[in-house]
């Protein structure tokens, strides 16, 4: 039985496909003032904005970008335990250290990769002002018994860290952080052959799969930003079939539709939206925050104007 709003609609293809195009919508300005702030991170000087026979940009932005990051991250690493949990007033201290050892655990694991996910998770937002990142358990094979219930569970295995890219992300425009958020739809591809391994496992409705229709793009966000950078985007192979599908969460359930078509859809067990936000300079009431090519844009400019005019002076 599908699920349904507080209201009643059912979260369907369409309710899902039209949230996503109202939130493209809404997010368009945005999206454009994005792919200035990649050009500028990536120090990319269009010639059409600059009268000068020099051609430099002057790399200040990446500069800081890749200053405060490490600087970041070096203060986060440098101190062990990583993270530690001190108990409440009344709590079981025991409890406290435990808690510490097991979550420290995990974030030694290879697999989870937490330097270079929060090395992407804030250098996005430090670049473009904010960023996403989900977080998602991964059980293991094998299930452990509960002294407490009394019953078999799932174990953890290890927890996944996943940065989102931003423009891929499709957030409840209404919102000012996760919390607040009603839903999150995210846009990725997958092949014909990873469709078909989601269904062999359950995860998916295997009876649609053949009834879908390929998009022909992959990733078009990435796309778009190399190719304003002048960077050449080679094409996918013919021969590998891609779909573009929309991930909608909401804080009861999680539905993934392709070509108008539902092809997944489960409770969310966990009651909330698992994703982190980043806001490198929160801005009161808004959903994006400022990151540093919108703060330092205007000496940015100035750098790369008084550099190109001098050296076309002296070559005068």
């Amino acid at each position: 039985m599908p699920f349904k709003t507080p209201s009643g609609k059912e979260i369907d293809a369409s309710y899902v496909t039209r949230l996503h195009q109202e939130t493209k919508a809404w997010r368009e300005d945005f999206y454009r003032r994005w792919k200035d702030f990649y050009k500028q991170y990536r120090s990319y000087r269009e010639a059409s904005k600059y009268p000068f026979r020099s051609s430099l940009f002057i790399p200040y932005t990446f500069a800081l970008v890749e200053h405060i990051v490490p600087s970041t991250l070096a203060s986060l690493f440098s101190t062990e335990p990583l993270v530690s949990v001190t108990p409440r007033k009344g709590a079981v201290a025991e409890l406290a250290g435990l808690l510490e050892q097991v979550l420290n655990y995990f974030f030694e694991d290879n697999r989870l990769k937490l330097y270079f996910r929060l090395e992407d998770f804030f250098k996005e937002a430090a670049i473009y002002g904010t960023s996403f990142m989900r977080v998602l358990p991964v059980f293991g094979k094998e299930n452990f018994y509960n002294p407490i219930t009394q019953e078999y569970g799932p174990a953890l295995d290890w927890i996944r860290v996943e940065p989102v890219d931003l423009f891929r992300v499709f957030p409840d425009w209404r919102a000012t952080d996760v919390d607040d958020m009603r839903y999150i739809i995210i846009e990725h591809e997958k092949t014909e052959d990873e469709l078909r391994e989601l269904a062999a496992i359950g995860l998916i409705k295997k009876d649609v799969i053949d009834e879908l229709s390929t998009t022909g793009q992959v990733d078009q966000g990435k796309q778009e930003r190399l190719q304003e950078v002048g960077r050449a985007v080679s094409p996918p192979s013919e021969s590998t079939k891609f779909y573009k599908i929309l991930e909608y969460w909401d804080k009861q359930c999680v539905v993934w539709v392709c070509n108008n078509k539902v092809i997944r859809e489960a409770e969310n067990v966990f009651g909330f939206l698992p994703f982190l936000m980043c806001q490198f300079t929160r801005v009161p009431h808004e959903l994006y925050g400022i990151g540093i090519p919108e703060m330092v844009a205007d000496l940015q400019e100035e750098l790369n104007t008084i550099r190109n005019q001098r050296i076309d002076n002296l070559n005068l």
